[in-house]
């Protein structure tokens, strides 16, 4: 919860920090269909008032940044506006080996996300579905992107997948910034 008074002093803006349901208790998609309430209630109770139209900034690190372009691209299939830019930290962008490579990341590796995906889907999925892997959405969603912040250590395991992913966003036109720092740990 830190982050959200570090984000709403530094933005000067209010922030909504969601609880959804987590795996493997409540798995893919419980958390998703939380995060789908949540920012529909954001959008017809937030500082605006009741504005179904109205975006926000969404913002997730880890499994909450796999989460923000799951909401995105949920939003843009069912041809709703997306938010207005995305924020990503350390996401969970691509599952594909070819997006991984080893580093210095004590946090994971190919048998940890494997194993995290099997207790998040709890079987009911797999990675070839794009609300749970963003890095196999259609070109036309990604093209309906709004601006990205994608961030990552140069240390983690997934910081491959989330260059490919910038890179595959910014071939496409949407505007997209790639932070990446050197010598940090996941987050």
């Amino acid at each position: 919860q830190a982050i959200g008074a570090v984000l709403a002093r530094e933005c000067d803006a209010p922030v909504l920090m969601l609880e959804y349901r987590l795996a493997p208790e409540h798995p893919f998609p419980q958390g998703l269909e939380d995060c789908l309430a949540g920012y529909d209630w954001l959008l017809h109770n937030g500082p605006s008032g009741p504005d179904p139209e109205q975006q926000a900034i969404i913002a997730g690190d880890s499994a909450g940044g796999n989460l923000a372009m799951a909401v995105t691209i949920s939003r843009i299939q069912k041809s709703l506006p997306p938010p207005l830019r995305l924020a990503i930290l350390s996401g969970l962008v691509g599952f594909e080996p070819r997006t991984s490579e080893a580093r210095n990341d004590p946090f994971a590796s190919a048998d940890a996300l494997a194993a995290m995906v099997a207790t998040y889907t709890g079987g009911g999925t797999t990675v070839a579905d794009p609300l749970l892997n963003p890095s196999v959405v259609p070109d036309a969603i990604l093209a309906q992107f709004p601006p990205v912040m994608l961030q990552a250590s140069t240390d983690e395991y997934l910081m491959n997948a989330s260059i490919l992913f910038a890179q595959r966003l910014i071939g496409l036109g949407v505007r997209t910034l790639l932070s990446a720092w050197p010598d940090m740990p996941h987050v």
